[in-house]
């Protein structure tokens, strides 16, 4: 069955959630603070650009995938006319704080901008976006093209880590 949405629906779900519900993309989306927020990342290789024996780096084109859930972004599709889901760009929604540890590129890259995430009503976000990289790692060319790990890792706070990354094999 396909199903076209009015764009009304859509309007008064985001007025809704962004607007009267005074959304606040720079705190953590859970409600209580203790609460780890699982991040699902998803790392796909699409092309190996170049490798650096001598420097030990590679540059790569790569898919990104992250998953989370945010709740505060939750909604019955009844109210609004069966919608289960809308886009919106990544600036709007609260975004996993994660970085290239073993970056050689000349500056850390901001891998997130100008990407669209996908909201679904249980809260589910998804984003998703294309990205090169360059990286550091120690090189055995036996192992190839195995032999290099790229690190992407959360920010920790004292002694409790707020984020916690699950590879597509844990989760």
């Amino acid at each position: 069955m396909y199903s076209v949405y009015s764009s009304e629906d859509h309007q008064r779900l985001r007025r809704e959630l962004f607007i009267d519900g005074e959304y606040d993309r720079s705190v953590r989306p859970v409600r209580n603070a203790f609460k780890t927020t699982l991040v699902e990342m998803q790392f796909s290789v699409a092309q190996v650009l170049d490798v650096d024996e001598r420097l030990e780096t590679s540059k790569i084109n790569a898919w990104l995938t992250m998953r989370w859930f945010d709740e505060y972004l939750v909604w019955d599709p009844e109210r609004y006319n069966g919608l289960t889901n809308f886009k919106i760009t990544k600036d709007k929604v609260w975004m996993p704080d994660l970085w290239l540890y073993n970056n050689a590129g000349s500056r850390y890259e901001d891998y997130t901008a100008n990407s669209i995430c996908s909201v679904y009503s249980d809260g589910r976000v998804v984003w998703q976006s294309p990205t090169i990289l360059t990286t550091h790692c120690s090189m055995d060319v036996t192992q190839f093209p195995f032999d290099c790990n790229n690190a992407f890792s959360p920010p920790v706070l004292g002694n409790m880590a707020l984020l916690k990354l699950l590879s597509m094999e844990q989760a």
